[in-house]
């Protein structure tokens, strides 16, 4: 019996990772309609359905994956801290609607 269990356990996380990989890829398909961006272009999952719920616009999403070059097969594949990569765009970006967001809350004299 004990036997029979770990194959079976193999068998379901393989199982369940596809899924959840298609799923991903289901979700990125649907969404993106018009953002020219590719999940196999970058290394890192792009889960605009997270981003958008979490507040972010379409257009917010697509001028900060316009900007992203990178300098690798993918496109975010190098992660430096400067124009062009990944993190240096979404800080730009967040830095940005951080600051809408103070100035929106600062009560006018």
């Amino acid at each position: 019996m004990r036997k029979l269990i770990l194959p079976l356990l193999m068998s379901s996380m393989v199982t369940f990772t596809a899924q959840a990989e298609d799923t991903n890829i289901n979700s990125h398909e649907s969404f993106k309609n018009n953002l020219d961006v590719s999940q196999k272009d970058f290394y890192r999952g792009l889960r605009f359905e997270d981003w958008t719920t979490s507040g972010l616009t379409e257009a917010e999403i697509k001028a900060v994956m316009q900007n992203i070059k990178g300098n690798g097969e993918l496109r975010d594949q190098d992660n430096l801290n400067k124009p062009q990569f990944w993190t240096y765009e979404f800080s730009q970006a967040a830095d940005l609607l951080l600051a809408q967001a103070e100035q929106i809350s600062e009560p006018r004299a």
